[in-house]
């Protein structure tokens, strides 16, 4: 009977219900972990793309205004942009979904433009944190 047992015993392949349920389990806690820290890591970088085209369009606009007497634009996208790219006159596109400002995720960030008071570039922020930036006042 116990020959006939283990016999039977090695016959079976495969993983029973409980060791599939702690894989499963296991795996379920890591990604509840890994995925906010995930999405989080996202949102910063989104952040630092923003700050580095604000910077891009700040050195842009200090180029326009250097080759044309110290005049800076006005929200002049097209020549700001032919400034930083040196062919099509657009300013980048800034990227969509959540952003870290201020230490909290959830902003979202309409569009480029620049301060005609200051001359520097901006970026208009809605959702948490909402309001204008500019490269040195985006703190992600």
């Amino acid at each position: 009977m116990l020959m006939k047992l283990r016999t039977m015993l090695k016959k079976q392949k495969g993983f029973t219900l409980i060791e599939l349920l702690v894989v499963i389990s296991i795996i379920g806690v890591l990604a509840a972990v890994a995925v906010p820290r995930f999405m989080e890591s996202t949102a910063s970088a989104k952040t630092a793309k923003v700050q580095a085209d604000l910077g891009a369009i700040d050195t842009a606009i200090q180029v326009y205004a250097a080759s044309h007497a110290g005049v800076v634009p006005v929200y002049t996208t097209g020549e700001v942009g032919t400034a930083l790219t040196g062919t099509n006159g657009a300013l980048p596109v800034p990227p969509t979904g959540n952003f870290r400002i201020g230490g909290a995720t959830g902003a979202s960030v309409v569009t480029y433009g620049i301060d005609a008071a200051t001359g520097r570039a901006t970026a208009t922020i809605t959702g948490t944190g909402a309001g204008t930036y500019t490269a040195d006042t985006l703190n992600p």
